[in-house]
Protein backbone atom coordinates (compact mmCIF):
# COMPACT_ATOMS: atom_id res chain seq x y z
CA UNK A 1 0.00 0.00 0.00
CA UNK A 2 1.36 3.13 -1.25
CA UNK A 3 1.36 6.02 1.70
CA UNK A 4 -0.16 9.38 0.98
CA UNK A 5 1.22 12.65 1.86
CA UNK A 6 -1.73 13.25 3.89
CA UNK A 7 -1.40 10.06 5.31
CA UNK A 8 2.48 10.62 6.31
CA UNK A 9 1.44 13.16 8.54
CA UNK A 10 -1.10 11.88 10.44
CA UNK A 11 1.15 8.53 11.41
CA UNK A 12 3.61 10.80 12.36
CA UNK A 13 1.42 12.41 14.75
CA UNK A 14 -0.09 15.40 13.82
CA UNK A 15 -3.43 17.02 14.91
CA UNK A 16 -5.93 18.01 11.84
CA UNK A 17 -5.84 21.28 11.87
CA UNK A 18 -2.14 20.80 11.33
CA UNK A 19 -1.78 18.23 8.62
CA UNK A 20 -4.52 20.87 7.15
CA UNK A 21 -1.80 23.53 7.17
CA UNK A 22 1.31 21.42 5.98
CA UNK A 23 -1.38 20.34 3.14
CA UNK A 24 -1.78 23.75 1.82
CA UNK A 25 1.59 25.07 1.90
CA UNK A 26 3.13 22.07 0.47
CA UNK A 27 0.13 22.29 -2.17
CA UNK A 28 0.38 25.99 -3.12
CA UNK A 29 4.54 25.05 -3.12
CA UNK A 30 3.89 22.11 -5.26
CA UNK A 31 1.40 23.78 -7.78
CA UNK A 32 4.08 26.38 -8.15
CA UNK A 33 6.92 23.71 -8.45
CA UNK A 34 6.36 20.97 -10.64
CA UNK A 35 9.91 19.92 -10.82
CA UNK A 36 9.83 19.92 -6.60
CA UNK A 37 11.89 16.06 -6.77
CA UNK A 38 14.88 17.71 -8.07
CA UNK A 39 15.09 21.03 -6.23
CA UNK A 40 18.23 22.03 -4.43
CA UNK A 41 18.45 24.35 -1.32
CA UNK A 42 18.85 27.69 -3.49
CA UNK A 43 15.62 26.54 -5.22
CA UNK A 44 14.03 26.39 -2.09
CA UNK A 45 15.71 30.19 -1.12
CA UNK A 46 14.73 31.31 -4.04
CA UNK A 47 10.81 30.71 -3.92
CA UNK A 48 10.17 31.50 -0.32
CA UNK A 49 11.82 34.67 -1.38
CA UNK A 50 9.84 35.51 -4.37
CA UNK A 51 6.96 34.39 -2.18
CA UNK A 52 7.60 36.88 0.50
CA UNK A 53 8.20 39.42 -2.07
CA UNK A 54 4.38 39.05 -3.96
CA UNK A 55 2.95 39.19 -0.32
CA UNK A 56 4.70 41.41 0.99
CA UNK A 57 4.85 39.57 4.30
CA UNK A 58 8.07 37.76 5.45
CA UNK A 59 5.90 35.57 7.79
CA UNK A 60 4.43 34.08 4.70
CA UNK A 61 7.69 32.49 4.05
CA UNK A 62 7.76 30.33 7.70
CA UNK A 63 4.25 29.08 7.44
CA UNK A 64 5.27 27.62 3.32
CA UNK A 65 8.43 26.38 4.66
CA UNK A 66 6.81 23.73 7.64
CA UNK A 67 4.98 22.70 4.81
CA UNK A 68 7.70 22.03 2.34
CA UNK A 69 9.91 20.89 5.11
CA UNK A 70 7.53 18.31 5.84
CA UNK A 71 7.36 17.72 2.09
CA UNK A 72 10.21 16.81 1.84
CA UNK A 73 10.83 14.57 5.27
CA UNK A 74 7.81 12.39 3.79
CA UNK A 75 10.08 12.38 0.19
CA UNK A 76 13.14 11.31 2.67
CA UNK A 77 11.01 8.84 3.86
CA UNK A 78 9.22 7.00 1.31
CA UNK A 79 12.30 6.61 -0.65
CA UNK A 80 11.60 8.83 -3.30
CA UNK A 81 14.78 11.05 -2.56
CA UNK A 82 17.82 10.82 -0.83
CA UNK A 83 18.52 13.98 0.57
CA UNK A 84 16.49 16.75 1.96
CA UNK A 85 17.11 20.28 0.37
CA UNK A 86 16.04 22.21 3.58
CA UNK A 87 16.37 20.35 6.64
CA UNK A 88 18.54 22.89 8.13
CA UNK A 89 16.85 25.87 6.93
CA UNK A 90 15.42 28.30 9.19
CA UNK A 91 13.30 31.61 8.79
CA UNK A 92 13.97 34.95 10.31
CA UNK A 93 10.95 36.78 10.85
CA UNK A 94 12.54 40.37 10.61
CA UNK A 95 10.74 43.57 13.02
Amino acid sequence: METTFENYLYKIHHSELTVKSYLYSAGVFLSERKNALTLKYKDIIDYLTEKEKAYQNANIKKQLLLGIKKYYDYLVATNQREDHPCRGLQIKIRK
